[in-house]
C-alpha cells in the first residue's frame, strides 16, 4: 500500500444489504478502490490482532447487532492506535450524544443513513483520507524533527559513522568567539541565549540545504551538529562560507538589544579516523581553535593530512570543567525534552480546539434541528386544539338549540332537559377552561424552551467566533512562519550567486587593492538590492495577510448576519404564535358571548309562555260562575306553571 493513494476501504455492518450497496457505491463513484466487507454478527468485533495498517478508510456502523458491543466502543478499543485508518460513523438511528462521543474519538464524520447520497459518500471517503494523510505527515514532521534534536541519536550516530562509508557524515563544531568578554555584557542567560540562537539558525541554514542535520549542545558554548557529506570538498567549502555569511546576518537581540557576535567554526569528515566520538569532538573543537583568531566569522576543515592530535594534559580544573561541562549538557537535554514536550501539548491543544469547533457544530445543527422540531410540534398542537375547540362549539351550538327545540314541543320533558343543557354547559365551560390553562401552559413552555434555545444558540455561536479566532491566529503564525522560510530560502539562492562572486573576487584578491575594493563594493550593492527585494517581498506578502484576514472578516460578519436573520425569523414565528393565540382567544370569548346571549334570549321567550298562559286561566277563572264544581285541575294547572318558573329562575 502507498503512502498517498486511497486503495482501501473497510465497511463493518451487520446488515448485509446495506453493506452490499455501499460497496456498489463505492465501485461506481471510486472504481480502483478495493472495498472488504466485514460481518461483526457472524465475525464478532475486530479483536486486538486486527491488521488496521491496511485499511486506508473505515466505514463504521453504530448498531452492529452485538450484544454490549457498539461503533463506539470499537472507536474506544482502537482509536489511539497510530494504523488506526480514517473513520466515518453511518448510523440508522443516532443521538445528538452518540455523535459527540464519536467526534471525541476521532471520527471524520457522522452520517446518518437515511439522507446519505452518493455525492456525500464520495466527497467524505476522499476528505477523511486526506486529512488522515496530513495527519500522519505531521506525525512524521514531530518524530524527525526529535530525531534532529536528540543527544542519544547525535553521539549513537557519531559513534558508527566511520563504519558508513556509503553515506559519509560530516561533524561540524561551532563556537562564538570572545564569550567570556560577552557574558559580561548580557549576563550568564544572555550567553545562554546567544548559543541557543547560533544553533537555532545553524540548523535552519543545514535544514534548507537538505543536509539531513542532527544538532546537540556539546558545552555551555559549543554546538555540534552531524550533516551528511557533500558531493566534494569545494561544495563542503560552499556550504561553510554560506553558514558564516548567514550567521553574520542574523542579528541577536537580547533585553531590547542588540549585539554583535561572531563565531568559529571546525570542521570534519568523519570517514577520516576510527576513533571515538569524544576524539571525534575534540578534533573538530581543536579545528575551529585554529581559526578563533579570525575577525569575521570563519571555518577551518581537518584533512586526514592534519593526523590525530595528541590529548593534552588534563589538569584537575580541567577534568572539573568536563564534568561541569557534561553536568550543563544533561541541563540542555532536560531543556531540551522539556521543549519538545511543550511542541507536543501545544499540538494536543490545537488538535483539541479543532476537534471542539467540530463538536460545537454538530451540537449547534442538533440544537437547531431540535428547535425546528419544537415549533411544528407546537404549531400541530395549537391546530389541532383550534379544531377542538371548534368541533366542541359546534357540537355545544347543536345541542343547545336541539334542546330549545325540545322545549318548545313537549313542556312536560322542559325541566329534564333545563337540568340536562345545565350540566352540558358546565361540562363544556370546564373543558373549555380546561383547554385554555392547558394550552397556555404548552405556549408558556414552548416560549420558554424557544427562548433558551435561542440563548443557547447564542452562547454556541460566540464560543465558536472566540474558537474562530484563535484558529486565525494559529494560521497566522503558521503563515508567519512560511515567511521566514521563505525568506531564507531566498537567502540561500542569493547565497550562491554571491559566493560564486566572492570566489571570483578571491582568486583575483592577489592582482590590485583597488580590485579588492571594487569587489567589495559590489558585494556591498548586490546586498543593498537583496535587501530591497527582501523588503518589497516582505510588503507583498504583507498585503495579502491584509487582503486574507479582510476576507475571513467578512465571512465572519456574514455568519454573524445570518445568525441575527435567523434570530429575527424565530422571534417573528414567535410572535405570529402570540397573535394566533391572541385571536383564538377573541373567537372563543365572542363564542360564550353568543351562547350566553342565545340562553337569555330563550329564558325570556320561556317567562313571556308562562305569563301569558297565567294570564288566560285568570281570564277563564274570572268569566265562569263561583259556584262551578271542578276547581282541582284548575289549581294544578295554575301551580305547575309556577313552579317550572322557579326551576328555570334557578
Amino acid at each position: 500500500m502507498s503512502d498517498s493513494s486511497l486503495e482501501k476501504v473497510l465497511i463493518i455492518d451487520d446488515s448485509s444489504d446495506y453493506r452490499k450497496l455501499i460497496k456498489t457505491f463505492i465501485n461506481k463513484l471510486l472504481p480502483k478502490i478495493e472495498v472488504i466487507e466485514y460481518d461483526p454478527v457472524f465475525e464478532g468485533a475486530p479483536g486486538d490482532d486486527f491488521d488496521w495498517a491496511e485499511i486506508d478508510v473505515l466505514l463504521l456502523d453504530y448498531h452492529l447487532s452485538i450484544v454490549g458491543t457498539t461503533g463506539l466502543d470499537i472507536l474506544h478499543k482502537h482509536h489511539k492506535k497510530p494504523e488506526f485508518p480514517a473513520t466515518i460513523m453511518l448510523t440508522g438511528a443516532g443521538t445528538e450524544e452518540t455523535a459527540i462521543r464519536a467526534l471525541k474519538f476521532g471520527i471524520y464524520e457522522y452520517l446518518p443513513k437515511q439522507s446519505l447520497t452518493k455525492d456525500k459518500l464520495k466527497q467524505s471517503i476522499i476528505h477523511a483520507w486526506e486529512e488522515k494523510l496530513a495527519e500522519r505527515k505531521k506525525l512524521q514532521e514531530i518524530s524527525q524533527h526529535n530525531r534532529s534534536f536528540s543527544k542519544e541519536v547525535f553521539y549513537e550516530n557519531l559513534e558508527k559513522a566511520f563504519s558508513q562509508k556509503d553515506h559519509k557524515r560530516v561533524l561540524v563544531v561551532i563556537k562564538p568567539d570572545n564569550i567570556n568578554v560577552l557574558e559580561q555584557k548580557i549576563g550568564v542567560i544572555g550567553r545562554d541565549n546567544l548559543v541557543n540562537h547560533i544553533g537555532k539558525n545553524s540548523f535552519e541554514v543545514f535544514k534548507i540545504g537538505a543536509c539531513n542535520p542532527n544538532i546537540t549542545r556539546i558545552s555551555d558554548d559549543e554546538i555540534a551538529v552531524q550533516i551528511d557529506y557533500p558531493v566534494n570538498q569545494e561544495t563542503l567549502e560552499f556550504n561553510m562560507q554560506g553558514l558564516c555569511k548567514h550567521l553574520a546576518k542574523c542579528t541577536f537581540k537580547f533585553s531590547d538589544e542588540k549585539f554583535k557576535f561572531t563565531v568559529s567554526i571546525g570542521v570534519l569528515d568523519l570517514s577520516l579516523f576510527d576513533i571515538k566520538a569524544e576524539r571525534l569532538i575534540n578534533i573538530a573543537q581543536i579545528a575551529s581553535e585554529r581559526v578563533s583568531n579570525v575577525q569575521d566569522n570563519s571555518y577551518y576543515i581537518w584533512k586526514e593530512s592534519d593526523g590525530i592530535p595528541e590529548l593534552p594534559v588534563v589538569s584537575q580544573k580541567n577534568q572539573d570543567k568536563t564534568e561541569e561541562a557534561k553536568d550543563t549538557a544533561n541541563e540542555e537535554k532536560l531543556k531540551l525534552e522539556a521543549e519538545l514536550k511543550a511542541a507536543a501539548e501545544a499540538k494536543e491543544q490545537a488538535e483539541a480546539k479543532i476537534k471542539a469547533e467540530q463538536e460545537a457544530k454538530v451540537k449547534l445543527e442538533a440544537e437547531l434541528k431540535a428547535a425546528a422540531e419544537a415549533k411544528e410540534q407546537a404549531e400541530a398542537k395549537i391546530k389541532a386544539e383550534q379544531e377542538a375547540k371548534l368541533k366542541a362549539e359546534s357540537e355545544a351550538q347543536a345541542k343547545a338549540d336541539a334542546e330549545i327545540q325540545a322545549a318548545k314541543e313537549t313542556r312536560e320533558k322542559l325541566e329534564a332537559e333545563l337540568k340536562a343543557a345545565a350540566e352540558a354547559k358546565e361540562q363544556a365551560e370546564a373543558k373549555i377552561k380546561a383547554d385554555q390553562e392547558t394550552k397556555l401552559k404548552a405556549e408558556s413552555e414552548a416560549q420558554a424552551k424557544a427562548d433558551a434555545e435561542i440563548q443557547a444558540a447564542k452562547e454556541a455561536r460566540e464560543k465558536l467566533e472566540a474558537e474562530l479566532k484563535a484558529i486565525e491566529l494559529a494560521k497566522a503564525e503558521a503563515e508567519a512562519k512560511a515567511k521566514a522560510d521563505a525568506e531564507i530560502r531566498a537567502e540561500q539562492e542569493a547565497k550562491i550567486k554571491l559566493e560564486a562572486e566572492l570566489k571570483a573576487a578571491e582568486e583575483a584578491k592577489a592582482k590590485v587593492e583597488a580590485e579588492i575594493r571594487a569587489e567589495q563594493e559590489a558585494k556591498q550593492r548586490l546586498e543593498a538590492e537583496l535587501k530591497a527585494e527582501a523588503e518589497a517581498r516582505a510588503k507583498i506578502e504583507a498585503e495579502a495577510e491584509l487582503k486574507a484576514a479582510k476576507e475571513a472578516k467578512e465571512r465572519l460578519e456574514a455568519e454573524l448576519k445570518a445568525a441575527a436573520e435567523a434570530k429575527a425569523a424565530a422571534e417573528a414565528e414567535i410572535k405570529a404564535a402570540k397573535e394566533a393565540k391572541e385571536r383564538l382567544e377573541a373567537e372563543l370569548k365572542a363564542a360564550s358571548d353568543k351562547k350566553e346571549k342565545t340562553k337569555s334570549e330563550q329564558v325570556q321567550e320561556e317567562n313571556v309562555e308562562e305569563q301569558t298562559a297565567k294570564t288566560e286561566v285568570t281570564k277563564e277563572k274570572a268569566s265562569k260562575p263561583e259556584a262551578e264544581p271542578e276547581p282541582e285541575p284548575e289549581s294544578e294547572s295554575n301551580v305547575e306553571p309556577s313552579v317550572k318558573k322557579e326551576d328555570v329562575s334557578e
